[in-house]
């Protein structure tokens, strides 16, 4: 297989790039991950479009820059947050001290198939 980056222990049958959120994330059926919010209901099906790259064995569909006529097709599992994220500013010798937190939202999704 030409694509390191993609190689997995068990050989997938088919594998995809996908744009999520601004986000390209390598997938296979059954992966489940987690993503920047989605808006939906948990059980919710999902498509994505933006599919830059489908892996099917050892053929490999390449798109300028997505693939025509590939969906991703995946469903909401669950909505939550993500860890917090706790950022600290100190200047000394000007009293200066400010604490600040930020949780992101997620979205958990599963993947459930890929057509090409």
């Amino acid at each position: 297989m030409r694509f390191k980056f993609m190689a997995t222990k068990e050989k997938q049958s088919v594998q995809a790039v996908v744009e999520i959120q601004g986000h390209q994330y390598v997938v296979h059926p059954a992966m489940k991950l987690r993503v920047s919010r989605i808006a939906g209901e948990a059980g919710t099906p999902i498509e994505l479009k933006n599919v830059y790259c489908v892996i099917d064995g050892d053929a490999v569909k390449l798109g300028k820059p997505a693939v025509p006529n590939a969906i991703v097709q995946a469903k909401i599992i669950s909505q939550q947050r993500g860890a917090k994220v706790i950022t600290f500013k100190y200047r000394p010798k000007a009293r200066s001290r400010v604490k600040k937190g930020f949780r992101a939202s997620e979205t958990e999704i599963e993947i459930t198939n890929i057509k090409a």
